[in-house]
């Protein structure tokens, strides 16, 4: 019998663990392993796994383990940096990849919650090992060892586009494109493994906001993930929450000041979406008239912005054919995946139609100042003076009354109340601010339009030059300074 001998002993420096491992693993055992490792017990391919964990039970392996499974994690994470490193510069040391086997099989003794991260690090270990010279066969056995021994359910980086056809999402599943394509990227997994080795995706069960955030972070920022240090007691999903915050994607105060273990709703991941598009260089323009949202109003004013611009990308379409968007609806798999998709695959998003909703009824004339209504295009404004001003649309910021010297705002009155600048205005939440100049109001959020739209291409002749209202000419830096309301 050709044998396969693995002896190891470890004491890193500045750790407080001593790992010992010695055992004897012959060609069938190791070749089966690592068919497990390649397929994450998926198929049958190795008799059955209680064949896998009785033969290495009977291999005389002796360990002693003095520190937690994130303590492991820890040098785990800090080993593939090394890695990393070595990949870099050329061959990576057999004795770095037998030191990382050695603390894989440590990780046998993972319970309860630590299995989750324990099966995020295997997974990163697999993806970081990929392509190495050095024969990589003893961390290929210790990782399906270990999954074997946990039960964790896996597809390999090798065999995912092979696996990525889950029995319980047939062709015919409203997302089934997505679940494919997103599964295909490894972004995705199945939850659980049918008797004839197929896979479940599990598209009804819910997501939590860490699974969602992960998923993201790993579709956007998987480099910058794959840098994150593990820090030793943290939950699994802490390295993406990191990597969340410092890309803009989250705020600390936000979500219960960052409980990523509850679960996601809708409004929660509409804000990730949005969030994410624009950290991704998308802008918005015009957005969807909220009337086009069914249920606007049940939204969280916080989260209200962020469901308009997701909606006019074409990333959101709600929940039925009338556009209801049901803001603390949980989030499931099949949807996190859709919204992923259309994130990082723009060409399939839907096309959306963000002109104003025509308002029933005559256009309303008012003077400048005095009460009316929600103002729209086609109103007639009196000024002081007498002057006549209708309403339009401004073309390039997508802004009613954009450049047109009036004050539209003052005196707005819907429902009993009258709105005025320092207030929040009706549609997007932001405050309504006044151009001592051009006597226009505003909300924050349509003054960025106008920011954005109006910036001059060209330069400016000469120092204090003033075009467009907004923005005048400093010779000295050469740029147009913004001389309008603050923005947002």
């Amino acid at each position: 019998m050709h044998e396969v001998i693995i002896e190891q002993v470890h004491n890193r420096e500045g750790s407080n663990k001593k790992i010992q491992f010695k055992g004897v693993l012959n060609k069938v055992l190791v070749s089966g392993l690592i068919l497990a490792t390649a397929t994450g017990m998926v198929t049958p391919a190795f008799a059955a796994q209680e064949t896998i964990k009785d033969a290495v039970r009977d291999s005389a392996f002796e360990m002693t383990v003095q520190e937690t499974v994130q303590g492991v994690i820890v040098e785990i994470t800090n080993t593939l940096k090394s890695i990393e490193a070595q990949k870099k510069s050329g061959r990576v040391s057999e004795g770095e990849l037998s030191t990382l086997a050695t603390m894989i099989f440590s990780l046998e003794t993972a319970k309860g919650s630590e299995v989750q991260s324990v099966s995020e690090i295997l997974n990163k270990v697999e993806t970081t090992i990929q392509g190495l010279s050095t024969d990589t066969t003893e961390v290929k056995v210790a990782i399906g060892y270990v999954r074997s021994v946990l039960g964790i359910t896996h597809i390999s980086v090798e065999n995912r586009v092979a696996t990525v056809n889950f029995k319980d999402v047939p062709s015919s599943h409203w997302a089934y494109t997505a679940i494919y394509e997103m599964g295909k990227k490894g972004l995705f997994a199945g939850k659980s493994t049918n008797a004839d080795g197929s896979a479940n995706f599990a598209p009804n069960d819910t997501m939590t906001r860490g699974e969602f955030v992960t998923v993201v972070v790993r579709a956007l920022y998987n480099e910058e993930l794959q840098a994150q240090s593990a820090v030793a007691g943290s939950p699994w999903w802490y390295a993406s929450y990191v990597v969340a915050v410092d890309q803009g994607l989250l705020k600390e105060s936000e979500l219960d000041n960052g409980d990523l273990n509850q679960v996601m709703n809708r409004q929660e991941m509409a804000m990730v979406l949005s969030r994410a598009a624009t950290a991704q260089g998308e802008t918005f323009g015009t957005l969807i008239d909220e009337s086009r949202i069914p249920d606007y109003s049940s939204i969280g004013t916080y989260y209200r912005n962020y469901v308009r611009q997701a909606y006019t990308k074409g990333m959101l379409a709600g929940t039925d054919t009338a556009g209801t968007f049901s803001p603390m609806g949980t989030l499931n798999r099949a949807q996190a995946a859709t919204v992923l998709y259309r994130l990082v695959e723009p060409s399939t998003r839907s096309e959306v139609d963000t002109s104003p909703v025509q308002v029933t009824g005559q256009a309303q004339t008012w003077v400048e100042g005095q009460t009316h209504s929600i103002p729209k295009a086609g109103d007639t404004v009196i000024k002081a003076d007498g002057t006549k001003v209708v309403l339009k649309v401004d073309p390039k910021s997508g802004v009613l009354g954009a450049g047109q010297g009036v004050d539209i705002v003052t005196g707005t009155t819907r429902n009993g109340y009258t709105w005025n600048v320092g207030d929040l205005h009706w549609d997007d939440d932001s405050v309504l601010r006044k151009c001592e100049k051009t006597g226009e109001v505003h909300s924050g959020a349509e003054w960025l339009e106008i920011y954005s739209a109006f910036k001059p291409t060209s330069n400016g002749s000469k120092d204090g030059e003033v075009r467009d209202n907004w923005y005048q000419w400093d010779s000295i830096v050469e740029e147009w300074l913004w001389i309008g309301p603050k923005r947002g």
